[in-house]
């Protein structure tokens, strides 16, 4: 499938920032899943390119006195990618296995976790693909039953096992549960942030999911949509939660009250 994106992120501040710092994860790369044709973040000054540890592709831009302009930042990736029905890949990466089985704040393990895992614990006793991926498959599900998705409930600081007891969540939080139990039975697991194509209007382009590894290979599980993640899905970035893969995270001197836009549109290229 070919997709295009547009992706358009403002800041607007009621004063001039004294000085803001953003690290910008919005620049797909290649890889067995997807291939970018044509892929551009535009800035209102320069950014440094770099890669973090977990080699994802990072802009920083930074602001002070000297080139802050105006009271608002607009911040415009789009581009074009080929993706694939491929919802699994053996690349490990640039960072251990092991690594993965880190807990955050987000991740942070609870006892009404506990009493999920405990339903899947026969998941350690077994090797082979299919099982394992029946078995994950079962666990996403039982977590989208336990935490239906509802918008406007939690936010980008909203732990796992908070939006476990309120029991309501968006992508996010879907992953970050799976996430902290998968980790808890012994299998390293990784966020992902991307974008999705749907036909429903109604669905947010920006997205999240997560990876297991098993069977010598990353297996992707969409919580939110109950499916894996296929031909319909862009990645971003990888990260142990949503802090290490937010596509635009940074923090500001100044600027008084913030007021953030964003808007985003995949398409089918026909």
């Amino acid at each position: 499938m070919i997709l295009t994106v547009k992706h358009t992120t403002i800041y607007k501040y009621s004063e001039y920032p004294a000085r803001s710092v953003q690290m910008i994860r919005l620049s797909p790369q290649n890889n067995s899943h997807q291939t970018v044709v044509s892929w551009s973040v535009k800035t209102p000054i320069s950014a440094f390119t770099t890669f973090d540890w977990f080699g994802n592709k990072s802009l920083c831009l930074a602001f002070d006195k000297s080139n802050i302009r105006h009271r608002a930042i607009e911040i415009v990736a789009k581009g074009e990618v080929i993706t694939n029905s491929l919802s699994s890949n053996n690349e490990i990466g640039s960072l251990p296995l092991d690594y993965y089985l880190n807990s955050t704040e987000l991740t942070d393990y609870s006892s009404a976790m506990e009493m999920i895992a405990n339903d899947f614990k026969h998941l350690q006793s077994l090797s082979d693909e299919s099982s394992l991926l029946d078995g994950f498959t079962h666990l996403s599900s039982r977590v989208l039953t336990d935490v239906p998705y509802t918008t406007g409930v939690t936010n980008a600081v909203t732990s796992a096992a908070t939006a476990l007891d309120m029991a309501a969540g968006v992508c996010q939080d879907h992953s970050h549960i799976m996430l902290s139990i998968a980790r808890k039975l012994g299998f390293p697991a990784r966020y992902v942030s991307g974008y999705i194509y749907s036909t429903d209007t109604s669905h947010v382009a920006s997205h999240a999911w997560l990876e297991i590894w098993f069977a010598n290979a990353w297996h992707s599980f969409d919580v939110s949509n109950q499916c894996q993640a296929g031909e319909a899905h862009i990645i971003l970035a990888y990260g142990l939660d949503y802090v290490d893969a937010s596509p635009i995270r940074g923090s500001r001197i100044g600027g008084g009250d913030e007021e953030m836009e964003t808007y985003t549109i995949v398409q089918v290229n026909q």
